[in-house]
């Protein structure tokens, strides 16, 4: 049975999971309501205490129906309809959960928050919240490991610019990147940013690898709003990390933005990363093949066809053209531009010191004081995992810009095993 109750008897509860309320929404709500009437009573329960300013004994704490109340208040209602359930506080906390998980009301963070809340306050295990709640345990721990993504990556869920499906490809980039792999800030991040041309400059700054694909242009005068509080979280976590970050953070972080500008869908972004991996498998493979035998490739002595363009790339001085190259100074010559290349992309992904650590540490027990033996032995395993899904002499990079100087030498030579009827694997 409802009754009408006055407004200011009404408070809502401070455990309420859902935290946000996106101001817009309660107005076309109020909008609805004020044209319609109120089709559903809010749900309050006595509070334990009567509220300052109530006309009455029985003050009540809203258990659901918060937004209903707040778009009344838009309307400046008097009363409201309500019923009114004998619930305790831990009762209506479980009540407010699950009526906000029925009306999917609550965001990804809240949700996770709200279980992670109850689990500590009622000292129960994920198994019986799944139970209580009416879900899998799976869907428990997945929704509380969104808790232990830092800031700058879990910024896109919270602030709703990019599904929890999305960010969840985004942690993926943790699973290939190296245990102990950090980039440090030497200098001191700006505050905040002045506008949205500053952020975007950061997102390029920041990019993974050094001829990763573009990022996406952004338009959108509601693209631009949001880059910048995005740059700031970033800023923000590198202060607050005492100027030394996660590598595979810098990467989540700046993949969430391109996923956000390009309007990638789920699957998008997925094959964006995968792209990610391989590349970045394929250089642990190139370096790490080269540095435990302790060699570097060096060039051919070559002397480089003048291209359409006009620009001759040129190594050093030789005796031989392009043309004339044997098999195997060809693939010198790849060999060499994919590692520097590697070496290169590495270093601009944070990851170039800890996989040297890692492979100079091979047969070696003693402890290095950037990274530690269980890091080293994780490490290890992910060079090798990476050595079963990559091989042959694979291309620096997809993106490589043709016209540049390194560009146009590895077509030259590709083209040049073409000519003598010679194919290698190419990932």
């Amino acid at each position: 049975m409802s009754e009408d109750i006055p407004l200011r008897n009404i408070a809502p509860d401070p455990e309420q999971p859902r935290k946000d309320f996106d101001e817009t929404k309660i107005e076309e709500l109020a909008q609805s309501m004020a044209q319609q009437g109120q089709a559903v009573p809010i749900t309050v329960r006595p509070a334990s205490k009567r509220l300052a300013g109530g006309d009455r004994p029985e003050d009540y704490v809203i258990v659901a129906g918060e937004r209903r109340w707040r778009a009344a208040q838009h309307l400046d209602w008097n009363r409201i309809r309500a019923e009114v359930r004998e619930a305790g506080v831990e009762e209506a906390r479980w009540l407010a959960l699950v009526e906000n998980l029925q009306r999917e009301a609550l965001s990804p963070m809240e949700e996770a928050r709200a279980l992670r809340h109850l689990l500590r306050q009622d000292g129960i295990t994920q198994t019986e919240l799944a139970k209580r709640i009416g879900k899998d345990q799976s869907y428990v721990s997945q929704k509380l490991r969104l808790l232990k993504v830092p800031p700058p990556v879990s910024f896109w869920v919270e602030e709703g610019l990019l599904s929890e499906a999305h960010v969840r490809q985004l942690m993926r980039i943790e699973g290939f990147y190296l245990c102990g792999a950090t980039i440090t800030y030497k200098e001191e991040p700006e505050k905040s940013l002045e506008d949205s041309s500053q952020a975007h400059q950061l997102f390029l700054q920041e990019r993974p690898t050094n001829q990763i694909r573009c990022f996406p242009r952004f338009e959108e005068a509601d693209q631009r709003k949001h880059l910048q509080p995005a740059a700031d979280c970033f800023l923000n976590y590198v202060r607050e990390q005492g100027h030394t970050v996660d590598a595979w953070v810098v990467a989540a972080w700046h993949h969430g933005g391109a996923a956000y500008t390009g309007e990638m869908s789920v699957s998008e972004l997925s094959g964006t990363i995968d792209e990610l991996e391989l590349l970045i498998r394929g250089h642990y493979v190139c370096l790490a093949n080269h540095w435990t035998k302790d060699e570097e490739p060096f060039p051919p002595s070559v002397k480089f066809e003048p291209s359409s363009l006009g620009i001759s790339p040129s190594w050093r001085e030789g005796e031989k053209s392009v043309s004339d190259l044997t098999r195997d100074e060809v693939l010198q010559g790849l060999r060499f531009i994919q590692y520097w290349g590697a070496e290169g992309d590495l270093d601009q992904a944070g990851l170039l010191s800890a996989l040297r650590s890692t492979c100079y540490s091979q047969d070696r027990e003693e402890k290095r004081e950037d990274l530690d033996q269980s890091q080293i032995r994780a490490n290890r395993a992910l060079v090798e995992e990476s050595r079963d899904q990559v091989g042959g002499i694979s291309c620096p990079t997809e993106a490589m810009n043709e016209d540049a100087p390194d560009g146009i030498a590895w077509h030259q030579l590709m083209n040049r095993l073409s000519e003598l009827g010679i194919s290698i694997s190419s990932n």
